[in-house]
């Protein structure tokens, strides 16, 4: 269960080998079947690294917070190459544009610095760790994360080792997705690419993603909708046929998802859910998440959660919009999430939402199309936000987050995951200009 374990990397109290992060990655990706799994962004490709020997030589485990543990034999890695810049780099376009398995490759876009891929690694681990200490995992594990020079021993390693351990099918996807990278004369570019690697949990096939659930909701309610409403101006005797025809066009709903929930209960409980997972993200980290879309939230119906995937847009809440939003929620809890006093529960969770949904958004045209399922609430939203909160705390029943605390909490070296940025190269100026950044940030 997802609400109440975390991933750690095996010690001498677990196992004989005792290994750091680096080379439990290492370790676990040599001894693996690999698989090609799909984008799960514009610019990041998945694969699944299946242990293939005894299980209870994997350097991970699952630590749950009743202190039971769990091999892990599962992880995912996600590849993509990054840049000093943004910019088209590499020619995907034309590379690509010919290959079913890859032919999505010309939305490829790369991060803006290699700084912004420490800064999400740093949010991810954060929000992961601050999560588990309330009893909330919202977020994958970050196992291992790395850049690399394409000139690096490592790199090479990692390379082979991918094609090695991959079936015919796969070892052509990962070829063809590293073909550019290697083809390029890096000496030539104005600017330094990296090829990058992000390690992370397994999520269970239990969580799909949320697009793939509440799309072909919708999709059954317009075409009832639609239906309905021609043939009710079919019936029409008083209606001329241009009326009618004019009616028709005025009558079909806008596509708009939250006037859609009206008419599906599951529908409504999938916008609660995703609310709910929000709002306590915000609440236990005193983060807004900020990456609304469907497409970056993979959802379990049955434990009623979510968990997410993208962190490039996360923000810290301001210390005003936090005591007020821990504020209304503490009110909303003391007082069952009903009315009280004249005290309106639908009020108090606008405004939470809307500190929330105001740390990254002003309300635009394009804005409402994209986030009003987050902001237009009910009574009856309010209401199954109430009883999601209550159903989690039942969920969490004989949980103690303090189990993690010798392994979160005193940062004891062997339990230390690889948080630093670190470019595997034997270039200098990069990691320069990296650590004048980090020591600006902290300074």
């Amino acid at each position: 269960m997802y609400h109440n374990n975390y991933i750690f990397i095996k010690t001498s109290r677990e196992t004989k080998t005792p290994r750091n992060a680096e080379e439990s990655f290492y370790y676990f990706l040599q001894n693996s079947k690999i698989r090609f799994v799909s984008y799960n962004s514009d610019h990041i490709f998945s694969f699944n690294c299946i242990f293939n020997k005894d299980e209870n030589r994997s350097p991970y485990f699952y630590l749950q917070s009743n202190g039971e543990t769990e091999n892990v034999k599962v992880i995912t890695i996600h590849i993509s190459f990054t840049c000093e810049k943004k910019q088209p780099s590499l020619s995907f376009r034309d590379k690509y544009k010919n290959n079913e398995a890859l032919s999505n490759c010309e939305q490829i876009t790369q991060y803006i610095s290699p700084y912004d891929f420490f800064k999400e690694n740093c949010r991810q681990c954060e929000i992961a760790e601050t999560g588990i200490m309330h009893l909330n995992r919202n977020s994958r594990i970050l196992l291992f994360s790395k850049l690399y020079d394409h000139e690096s021993t490592n790199y090479k390693m990692l390379y082979k080792t991918l094609c090695k351990n991959s079936n015919k099918k796969n070892r052509r996807y990962i070829a063809d997705l590293f073909k550019p990278f290697h083809a390029t004369d890096h000496k030539s570019l104005h600017y330094k690419h990296y090829f990058s690697i992000r390690a992370v949990e397994y999520i269970s096939n239990d969580y799909v993603n949320c697009f793939d659930v509440i799309t072909p909701i919708i999709d059954e309610i317009h075409a009832i909708s639609c239906k309905k409403d021609y043939e009710r101006i079919q019936t029409s005797k008083d209606a001329t046929k241009n009326d009618a025809n004019d009616d028709a066009n005025d009558v079909l709903p806008i596509y708009n998802q939250v006037d859609f929930s009206n008419f599906s209960e599951r529908l409504k409980w999938i916008y609660n859910i995703t609310r709910y997972e929000i709002i306590t993200i915000a609440l236990n980290t005193g983060y807004s998440y900020g990456n609304y879309h469907m497409e970056n939230l993979l959802l379990c119906e049955d434990l009623q959660s979510i968990i997410v995937t993208i962190f490039d847009c996360v923000k810290h809440l301001p210390t005003t919009n936090y005591t007020n939003l821990q504020n209304n929620w503490r009110y909303l809890e003391e007082h069952n999430f009903t009315t009280n006093n004249g005290v309106s529960s639908l009020r108090l969770m606008r405004e939470i939402v809307t500190y929330i949904y105001e740390m990254h958004f002003q309300d635009t045209n394009e804005n409402n199309v994209y986030y009003q399922w987050l902001k237009t609430i009910d009574e009856g939203d309010v209401v199954m936000i109430g009883n999601l909160h209550k159903f989690r705390k039942m969920v969490n029943m004989g949980s103690n987050p303090a189990i993690f605390d010798m392994y979160l909490k005193t940062r004891r070296s062997e339990y230390v995951y690889n948080s630093s940025l670190e470019i595997d190269t034997t270039v200098t100026n990069i990691y320069n200009y990296c650590v004048s950044k980090i020591v600006a940030l902290f300074g």
